[in-house]
């Protein structure tokens, strides 16, 4: 794992090669939490001008000088150089047929297993990583002009973004890092404010701050001096080119084996580092599935599994994992830490944890990975992850109810008026029993629409806008199709992958998605949405979790690590999060009048709705707001 930092320079705008040093200094000075344990750059030519190359390290994969970053390395005419930030899960196999080659190696890092083969195969073996990446790679010839590429994994599990300023090109892994080098103007991107508000992210490319874009997941920029950069994608994240499987091409119990030694080729791959290896683990079916597999294949090397859990009279706002990870760690065999997270020591953090964020994603998993990963990263230094499995298998409610909403779409447009005016009597804002289940079903009233993509798009948006969230994309293809790929393209990647990869590099902690595996994804990516919930939501992975004993597990109603926080706004703990409200010249202001906070904040108070996910957004927005624009 590291933190790239890159500054272009060709017509030597910053008048002398010490200023590229500093200002590079400086942005991976504020990126060393990404790589704690050593760093490097180096000055490369550039036209007429220069081209400065900067990595911070986190050790995982070689531990010896010679892996350090950025690496060098000479292939015939060919000098290239490399700063790499993620894992390469199928090395040994690229190593392998790299040394047929003629490559020998100095190190056991699969750095140089990427740079060798960039040197030798160019951008097509972009398309045959098998992991998480971002990555600066510079090539020079003998007699010819440089060339850089810089590029994203196919999921976007490894963040990227970049920006031109005065002729100067810059990109780094995190946004603060681009900041931090002082040549790029801070401006507020306003109508991300209001994607944000609708959507809980950031529309990609597009950022928080004027100018500055991220790199799309599976893409690439090529770079040569006197040229602009050339986009492109290796791979994309989801399967357009590629024919969907027809039902009668699915024989269940072939795609049960199939899933089941893709899954553990994943995790057994996933496993392969030089630093201890945890597991968050959550008692719910995707990370209780990728115990008992190892404990199946890797019993020797059990990863340390790590969870979080609530007070009890908390239950029904946050979660109870902990129970129900605590049976799976005993049922497995592994070894297991819990962190409860008490309102004091959570709310106290609150402000640090918000500031923390390099742009905001409004999911209150932001906090909890933090702590989590804070806790974790004292034990460990890499963790494997559900992320994914949701988005790959179908296992979110709103896949169930648009299924159901789809089934019977004639029957719900007629009783619309009814539905939407029923859902405002259910109790949902009180700590009732079955609390959760309410608040399912009026969401589910509250955003039903006559547009089936609206009525998906609504499922997943917030509450906070009257004129709520739109569908900005043009939609012919089969509903429930298309609904999987949004979340696939849009919610995993902005929302999921961009919290976990800031939360754990924060206490220089790797997460690794063992569910993101490309051969796995491939499979999975080729079946019909109809086929992965016609036996109810993630059924593939609740019959391989059977198999294994774990029925249990895939009965209980999901959860996720979830965070009492509604239950803390009713009880009048988060009174402090809302003194922004009071403040006349509050950046927040300007697009979302204050009396739509405090009309949540009633409500919510009152029971008469649970607004958590609102709140929240907006507890984290304005903190960040007050650290890049108060």
């Amino acid at each position: 794992m590291c933190g790239l930092s890159l500054i272009i320079d060709p017509e030597e705008a910053l008048a002398a090669k010490p200023a590229a040093d500093s200002l590079l200094l400086q942005m991976q000075s504020r990126q060393e939490h990404r790589g704690p344990d050593s760093g490097g750059a180096v000055n490369l030519p550039w036209g007429r001008g220069l081209l400065a190359l900067g990595s911070r390290r986190l050790q995982i994969l070689g531990t010896t000088a010679a892996a350090e970053q950025p690496m060098h390395r000479i292939w015939g005419s060919k000098k290239g150089w490399l700063s790499y930030n993620g894992e390469l899960y199928n090395y040994t196999e690229l190593r392998n047929e790299l040394i047929q080659q003629g490559c020998s190696f100095s190190s056991t890092s699969d750095t140089e297993v990427v740079l060798y083969a960039l040197l030798i195969w160019g951008k097509a073996v972009l398309q045959r990583l098998n992991g998480m990446f971002a990555l600066l790679y510079y090539e020079g010839l003998e007699n010819g002009e440089p060339c850089l590429l810089v590029a994203r994994d196919r999921w976007g599990q490894k963040p990227l973004y970049y920006t031109r300023q005065n002729n100067v090109w810059l990109a780094a892994s995190e946004l603060q890092g681009l900041l931090a080098s002082g040549l790029v103007e801070k401006r507020l991107n306003e109508p991300q404010l209001m994607h944000y508000l609708q959507y809980k992210f950031a529309a990609r490319p597009q950022t928080f701050f004027q100018n500055i874009h991220e790199l799309e997941p599976g893409h690439y920029l090529l770079f040569t001096p006197h040229q602009q950069p050339v986009e492109g994608s290796f791979v994309p994240p989801a399967p357009a080119n590629v024919s969907l499987l027809s039902p009668g091409e699915l024989n269940e119990q072939e795609v049960l084996e199939k899933v089941e030694e893709l899954l553990t080729d994943a995790l057994l791959n996933h496993l392969q580092s030089d630093k201890p290896v945890g597991l968050f683990l959550s008692g719910g079916v995707d990370s209780t599935l990728m115990l008992a597999l190892l404990r199946e294949h890797a019993a020797w090397q059990l990863p340390l599994c790590f969870t979080l859990g609530n007070k009890a009279n908390d239950a029904s706002w946050g979660t109870q994992d902990y129970k129900w990870a605590e049976k799976a760690a005993t049922q497995y065999q592994a070894s297991h830490q819990h962190l409860l997270l008490e309102a004091d020591t959570v709310l106290g953090r609150f402000q640090e944890l918000s500031h923390r964020q390099d742009q905001p994603v409004a999911d209150s998993a932001w906090i909890t990975s933090c702590l989590l990963s804070e806790h974790a990263a004292a034990k460990v230094k890499v963790v494997l992850s559900g992320a994914g499995a949701d988005e790959l298998f179908a296992g979110y409610h709103r896949h169930s109810a648009f299924a159901k909403y789809l089934d019977h779409q004639g029957l719900i447009k007629s009783l619309l008026p009814f539905l939407r005016s029923g859902s405002n009597l259910l109790p949902a804002g009180r700590n009732v029993p079955g609390r959760k289940q309410w608040q399912l079903m009026k969401k589910f009233g509250k955003n039903l629409s006559g547009n089936p993509y609206q009525t998906f798009v609504n499922f997943t948006s917030l509450s906070i806008l009257a004129n709520g969230a739109r569908v900005q994309e043009a939609s012919g293809a089969e509903p429930l199709q298309w609904a999987l790929e949004h979340d696939r393209k849009h919610y995993l990647v902005s929302d999921l992958l961009a919290l976990n990869d800031k939360a754990g590099m924060q206490w220089g902690l790797e997460m690794r998605m063992p569910y993101l595996d490309a051969p796995l994804t491939a499979y999975i990516t080729r079946m019909p949405a109809t086929y992965l919930l016609q036996k109810g939501r993630k059924w593939i992975l609740k019959a391989l979790l059977q198999k294994y004993g774990g029925k249990a597990y895939t009965r209980r109603a999901k959860e996720g690590f979830g965070l009492p926080f509604g239950a803390w706004v009713q009880q009048d703990k988060t009174d402090f999060l809302w003194q922004w409200l009071e403040q006349k010249e509050h950046p927040l202001h300007e697009i979302l009048p204050p009396a739509i906070t405090q009309n949540l904040l009633q409500a919510h108070r009152q029971g008469r709705a649970d607004y958590s996910q609102e709140l929240m957004a907006l507890a984290l927005l304005a903190g960040w707001l007050e650290k890049n624009f108060g």
